[in-house]
């Protein structure tokens, strides 16, 4: 929803990496909140998108980190994140 419409036509996001923690469990009809952040500026052409679902109580029940690499559209290669790309992921 925040990325500039012209960097979303020229580059697509591929998931490299999953790593799940699993810290709790809900019942049927309880829910979740799940805060998601970016920690710290790409590497290249990754970064690493945390995630963490959160029951009533406050306490963390799954916490993942996922790993992304960008791709050139046209060229089908990996491609360095630059700056304008990850700024508005960045707050």
């Amino acid at each position: 929803a925040v990325a500039a419409p012209e960097h979303i036509a020229a580059y697509h996001w591929v998931v490299t990496r999953h790593e799940i923690d699993y810290r709790g469990n809900i019942a049927a009809g309880e829910s979740v909140t799940a805060r998601t952040w970016i920690e710290s500026a790409p590497q290249g052409a990754q970064f690493d998108r945390r995630v963490d679902f959160v029951d009533a109580k406050g306490k963390v029940i799954v916490r993942a980190n996922t790993t992304w690499a960008m791709i050139d559209t046209k060229t089908g290669r990996l491609v360095r994140v630059r700056p304008e790309v990850s700024a508005p992921f960045m707050g």
